[in-house]
């Protein structure tokens, strides 16, 4: 297939930046709420409750978004992908707050994570099987970008981490490098579909997985060191993206 063709500016769907504002302003209001309002033991079931709602959400609006493509498999299987991926991480959010609140278990690691980490093969095959449809062939340039930016990431990540279990060194490896590559693919995508008809929902989409992978490194940053909580603000970090993700998702709804 060809690149994506410019389109004209009545098809075009602006991003509307007002709304992304709103849409942070609004996950840091519920956050100061949750965490200074409520008693301690209220605030940690509140933050789990809205932790498990914010991925679930994005998922079902990924798979509805699938199957408005109808009988266009390519891009259902694309959208569907990315829906399941996120129930995933609502699943693993379930998981990880029976580990924590109720059955009082370290969550991490833990069972959820087998959750968490499928989050990302179906993540990665939303945005290759994107990318393949409009670009079998790949300059050198390219190449290198989706072979250099996932090492200079995970390099710099480990660079700074500080744990000397093994389990925890070896399961953040294992969720830093897939976040690596998948935001190497999403920048590519971001490019390639900039002028195109889904070049805004690509771009916000961006935007959330930029917010989601930025609360990825904190996190494991801080498990490394002992010290996450369910009030650390790292955990604004993850709302903004899922509801940004939501966001992304409802534009390109409005283009199928």
């Amino acid at each position: 297939m060809k690149d994506p063709k410019v389109v004209p500016d009545s098809l075009k769907s602006p991003i509307n930046y007002k709304f992304i504002l709103c849409i942070i302003v609004g996950v840091i209001s519920i956050h100061l709420i949750i965490n200074n309002l409520a008693d301690e033991e209220n605030s940690e079931f509140y933050s789990s409750i809205f932790s498990i709602i914010n991925p679930l959400a994005t998922g079902v609006m990924g798979i509805t978004v699938g199957f408005r493509y109808g009988m266009t498999v390519i891009f259902t299987r694309a959208y569907v992908a990315l829906g399941i991926g996120f129930v995933c991480a609502g699943i693993g959010e379930i998981l990880y707050f029976l580990y924590d609140l109720i059955f009082e278990i370290t969550p991490f690691p833990s069972f959820a994570d087998v959750f968490f980490l499928s989050y990302y093969p179906f993540i990665l095959a939303h945005l290759v099987i994107n990318i393949r449809f409009f670009k079998t062939k790949f300059s050198t340039k390219t190449k290198i970008w989706l072979i250099g930016f996932p090492l200079l990431y995970s390099t710099m990540f480990f660079a700074f981490y500080q744990s000397d279990d093994a389990l925890e060194t070896a399961l953040s490896m294992a969720f830093i490098i897939p976040d690596s590559i998948a935001l190497a693919l999403a920048v590519l995508g971001a490019i390639m579909f900039r002028q195109g008809l889904i070049g805004t929902a690509w771009f916000i989409l961006l935007l959330g997985m930029i917010s989601i992978s930025s609360a990825d490194i904190v996190y494991y940053q801080l498990e490394s060191l002992g010290q996450y909580s369910l009030d650390h603000p790292v955990n604004i970090f993850w709302y903004v993206g899922y509801w940004i993700i939501f966001y992304a998702l409802y534009k390109h709804k409005q283009i199928v």
